[in-house]
């Protein structure tokens, strides 16, 4: 084994695993409480441990994608014999992060909660805002379905 030959490896394999750190310890950090939650300790159940394999198997294959290209060593790679070729890469690389700028200024400046004032749909607007009386609302229509449900139980079988 020539470390030199080796050296250049390590080198780019570097940020690879610095991305992998960073994404896989938010999906790990991510809270989750009740059927879907991971808890240590093995108190975590199947269905919950499949969930979240699959997050982090639908995690990978962008994560190497995305590595990739910002290394730029696209052409010769295993992973395009596997995957082959993204004709569409290209094109989505370039227009995707104007499409995430726009999306940003958006937000900076309340351009949604605007629109929604110009149009007069203000009460579909965010808000940081807690207001208990909304959760009593909602508290009563779910009640008023449950009775419904009661009364009429044919009308929602399929």
């Amino acid at each position: 084994m020539n470390i030199s030959n080796e050296l250049p490896k390590v080198v780019c394999l570097l940020p690879l695993f610095y991305i992998c750190l960073c994404v896989y310890s938010s999906l790990f950090r991510m809270k989750l409480g009740g059927m879907y939650g991971l808890y240590p300790n093995h108190h975590t159940d199947a269905g919950s441990l499949v969930f979240a394999s699959v997050n982090f198997a639908r995690v990978a294959t962008p994560l190497v994608f995305n590595y990739l290209r910002m290394v730029q060593f696209n052409k010769h790679a295993v992973f395009n014999d596997v995957l082959g070729t993204a004709k569409f890469a290209t094109s989505f690389t370039q227009y995707c992060p104007m499409i995430l700028v726009a999306l940003v200024v958006f937000n900076v400046f309340d351009i949604y909660g605007r629109m929604l004032n110009c149009l007069g749909l203000s009460r579909f607007r965010f808000s940081q805002t807690f207001n208990d009386e909304k959760i009593d609302d909602g508290k009563a229509i779910l009640n008023k379905c449950k009775v419904f449900y009661k009364i009429f139980p044919n009308n929602f079988k399929s």
